[in-house]
């Protein structure tokens, strides 16, 4: 049988385990969180759970939108931090909490189209290498809307069918932040009942890690549909456009000490990240120093550009 027509019971008739586990990390957003789980109890697929954790958020509202959709739908499974674990620990939270054999985040004030998951599972049973399926994304900002749709994953259109090392290099040379709100295979996450991520350093709170961790697992994958929607301000999707299509950053060269030196120390310690979950992939020695050589290098790179305020054109014209 398709992934995307799994039956939710197991063939005595009893409820088996969800296909696909949704995790939910939660803070203080109420009215947001409620329109994103309004389109992930809307999705297609239906052999899913949803997990829910709130990271001891302080106003009640969040509890009560939470207990609201649990009522009307037994798929919600939910945890409330009695004091806050902070936002890596409450994304590792929901995973550890999964059974799905398939896994995606889904941050609290996004939303996803109905259809993302079928056809993510679609793309599963084309290409039986894949460990990671994502779609594109467009960003807005709640009632200003949309902002012009860009491309950020047109580097991973099709498999790459390299290497793991192969793979890996790709990842650092194209990664960009949505591709960890894709749909993972459980097992590119969870190696032998231990959550992968948390045995990396997490002092960044950089989303490279785990996806690292699934390029050595199998193959990365982004649909070219519009598939989830971002929220975020004005000046992050700049930054997104900048990213993307090079040229002059729109802020301009980092003139400010106190900031450039965060800039270098946030940096800083997402290599340190990037470089524990090298060793934790199962390339050769050789292939992890290489790896991390490489790593070194484009962060390197990375931080020069923002401080001069400039990066090398990729192409002109409108974002596409």
């Amino acid at each position: 049988m398709p992934l995307s027509e799994a039956a939710a019971l197991d063939a005595d008739g009893t409820k088996a385990s969800p296909l696909v586990s949704i995790g939910v990390p939660t803070f203080n957003r109420p009215d947001l969180l409620q329109v994103a789980l309004e389109h992930l109890v809307a999705q297609t697929h239906k052999n899913i759970e949803i997990v829910i954790s709130d990271n001891s958020s302080p106003d009640p509202s969040v509890q009560k939108v939470i207990e609201q959709f649990s009522e009307r739908d037994g798929r919600i499974r939910s945890t409330r931090q009695v004091e806050s674990i902070g936002a890596a620990q409450n994304f590792i939270f929901v995973l550890r909490e999964s059974r799905g054999e398939y896994f995606m985040w889904a941050a609290d004030d996004d939303y996803f189209e109905p259809w993302f998951i079928e056809r993510c599972l679609q793309q599963f049973e084309r290409a039986a290498e894949c460990a990671l399926v994502a779609t594109e994304a467009q960003y807005f900002v709640p009632v200003h809307g949309k902002f012009d749709f860009i491309a950020e994953g047109r580097d991973f259109r099709r498999p790459v069918a390299g290497s793991k090392a192969s793979r890996i290099e790709h990842l650092l040379a194209n990664n960009y932040g949505n591709l960890i709100y894709g749909l993972f295979r459980r097992t590119a996450l969870i190696r032998d009942s231990e959550v992968l991520w948390e045995k990396t350093l997490l002092s960044s709170l950089n989303e490279i890690a785990p996806l690292l961790l699934a390029a050595d697992a199998g193959e990365i994958v982004v649909l070219p549909e519009v598939g989830l929607f971002k929220n975020a301000p004005r000046p992050v999707y700049d930054q997104v456009v900048w990213e993307i299509n090079g040229g002059r950053h729109p802020t301009g060269p980092c003139l400010d000490p106190r900031a450039l030196i965060g800039t270098f120390r946030y940096h800083w310690k997402a290599l340190q990240d990037i470089y524990s979950a090298i060793e934790l992939t199962t390339v050769s020695i050789a292939e992890q120093r290489s790896l991390r050589t490489y790593a070194r290098d484009r962060l390197t790179s990375h931080f020069f550009n923002l401080a001069i305020g400039y990066k090398r054109q990729r192409s002109t014209g409108a974002p596409t």
